[in-house]
């Protein structure tokens, strides 16, 4: 990569989650290393070392992933519940917070998930917004070793025995009047694309509100009933879904990582509205406009 290229949203979401990946499968002293390194063959070295921690943290994360799915459908009334707990005996404590939050983001409900290490549960949960999910734990206070956070998000610890307990005294809290759990999945967005706007000089416009992070987060757009060329599948696995939208010659590229299990919903579909983050492709030298899909839906 040309360093003299590199961006906010490169730091942001490629090489920051790299860095993190250490530090929850492995240890993040190497990552240092390679941080700190003067030349190119010890940063390269360590490299190597990162990047095997972020595979490794993706193949643990996808299984269990895939075990989290198997337990909440196997969970009666699941798709009505205001909260959820799930514990199992390899799910790594350094990755079960970001587990959390993926469930959070699908069922619009507060998450915990744990590690189960012989009589005991360690995890993190993850909230929704407007839900104290520290207040929602403390109603438990009594059954817990102990438990710590802020509103959005928690850790806690407890006897393995009392689990059941716990998940009852959560669920009760979670359901009182007001809270409206679980909730519809909404997306907030900060303007409209339409079709005549897909040209690759709005990411220099976009770059004057740089950098983007925390309190300054990339704007997310909504393109309106896209024209819908191709539907296509992307990654070693074929788990991304990636769309063409737009004419031939004024294209623009719509990514959604883990999406290809929802292509099933555009058969037979001309038109789809779409809804992301405005970014940059590069393929073989040549730069193109690209939308990093957050969801999409058949216009009516």
């Amino acid at each position: 990569m040309d360093l003299h290229a590199v961006s906010t949203s490169d730091i942001s979401f490629r090489l920051g989650p790299r860095l993190n990946a250490t530090g929850r499968v492995a240890s993040a002293e190497k990552a240092l290393r390679m941080l700190m390194a003067e030349d190119d063959d010890t940063a390269n070295h360590y490299g190597l070392f990162v990047e095997q921690c972020n595979a490794n943290r993706k193949a643990q994360t996808e299984q269990i992933m895939r075990e989290v799915a198997q337990k909440i459908l196997n969970t009666p009334d699941w798709e009505s519940l205001p909260i959820i707990a799930l514990h199992g005996e390899h799910w790594s404590t350094g990755l079960v917070g970001p587990i959390a939050s993926k469930i959070t983001e699908r069922l619009g409900i507060p998450a915990i998930v744990m590690q189960q290490q012989g009589d005991v549960l360690t995890g993190s949960g993850r909230s929704v917004p407007g839900i104290n999910l520290l207040n929602l734990i403390a109603e438990a206070d009594g059954l817990l070793t102990r438990f710590g956070g802020h509103a959005g998000a928690a850790g806690l610890t407890l006897p393995t025995a009392n689990y059941h307990a716990f998940v009852d005294t959560i669920t009760a809290a979670a359901s009182r009047p007001g809270l409206n759990l679980p909730q519809p999945p909404t997306v907030n967005l900060d303007a409209w694309l339409p079709e005549q706007a897909f040209r690759l000089s709005i990411i220099d416009d976009l770059e004057a509100l740089a950098p983007f992070g925390h309190g300054n987060k990339l704007p997310t757009f909504g393109v309106p009933k896209a024209r819908l060329l191709y539907v296509n599948t992307m990654g070693k696995d074929k788990s991304h879904l990636k769309l063409t939208l737009g004419t031939r010659g004024k294209e623009l590229q719509a990514i959604m990582w883990g999406g290809a299990h929802r292509s099933g919903e555009l058969v037979g579909a001309t038109h789809v509205d779409v809804c992301g983050e405005l970014g940059v492709n590069t393929y073989q030298g040549v730069r193109s406009l690209q939308l990093l899909m957050e969801d999409f839906r058949i216009p009516e």
